[in-house]
């Protein structure tokens, strides 16, 4: 066990090395940051307006839920971070040849720690971006700040945030700090699942598009899970609990909670390394590593 891990380690930081270098990655991250920078072009409207900066917590809104037209931000960044793994299973000749050296157990393990690496890189660059974008009128304090409280209490949000969901029983229940800690925390548990999800099913189906497939309906789930409020349906739609705005104790008892969300999401992943971990024992017996 000690050994494999060991391998795994090795083989997870030769592909951290070569992310810097993966223009992939860095394509889709810059398409995230014009659509980040496009969407919130209003909202740096208000504040040359006002001449009041805003606080840097906006991201929980990022991640807030759907309501028609809104909320959309949430659906594009689960799903640049689909197009951003996609190619993780993909089996290139290093990682055969380094397979074939230390055994297919270690890379797909590597490739588990890499995927979990990446989400909490990818949630960082979101937060990151979401500073970024209201640049130099940013200002830091333990409040929500005039904008954000503005956008929550106000119609203001329909002029100047429309495509976000600012959801004021948030800021009536959390701290700025809690709210943004947790939405970091629950995004990255969520890419990390649905990464791992689109991984599992691309090594044992051998295809590489029924993973994706099945990540982009449980994230298109998600909006007409929300649009019809029915409690029942939101404790069975995974990437529900990214926002913390469709989670107790914003929403009420009936629907699950921030722990349940978090829970449930390493819950997942624990079974999916279980499936990953038999997996790779009948291949490496079969000596069949292709993909």
């Amino acid at each position: 066990m000690k050994e494999c891990f060991k391998k795994s380690w090795n083989y997870f930081k030769i592909k951290m090395n070569n992310i810097l270098y993966n223009q992939h990655f860095w394509i889709i991250i810059v398409i995230i940051f014009i659509v980040i920078f496009e969407y919130t072009k209003d909202i740096r409207i208000m504040i040359k307006m006002t001449g009041v900066p805003i606080t840097p917590y906006f991201i929980t809104f990022f991640l807030s839920d759907y309501v028609v037209a809104s909320g959309v931000m949430k659906i594009l960044i689960l799903l640049g971070f689909v197009a951003v793994i996609c190619n993780v299973s993909k089996m290139y000749q290093e990682k055969y040849y380094f397979i074939i050296r230390t055994g297919y157990k270690a890379g797909v393990f590597g490739d588990a720690l890499f995927i979990g690496a990446v989400s909490v890189i990818y949630a960082a660059i979101i937060y990151l971006f979401s500073i970024i974008c209201f640049l130099p009128n940013l200002e830091f304090q333990l409040g929500w700040g005039k904008i954000i409280s503005t956008l929550a209490y106000t119609d203001a949000s329909v002029q100047y945030a429309s495509v976000f969901v600012i959801n004021s029983r948030i800021i009536d229940i959390y701290n700025p700090v809690e709210a943004t800690l947790l939405s970091f925390t629950l995004l990255v548990l969520g890419c990390w699942m649905l990464g791992m999800l689109v991984y599992v099913v691309n090594v044992i189906s051998n295809n590489k598009a029924l993973g994706i497939a099945i990540a982009c309906i449980l994230i298109l789930i998600s909006p007409i899970v929300i649009y019809y409020r029915i409690p029942a349906l939101y404790w069975v739609s995974p990437m529900t609990w990214v926002s913390i705005g469709c989670l107790t104790p914003v929403l009420d008892s009936d629907y699950p909670s921030v722990f349940y969300a978090a829970g449930m999401f390493m819950l997942m992943l624990t079974v999916i390394l279980i499936i990953l971990n038999k997996h790779t024992a009948r291949m490496e017996i079969k000596g069949d590593y292709h993909g």
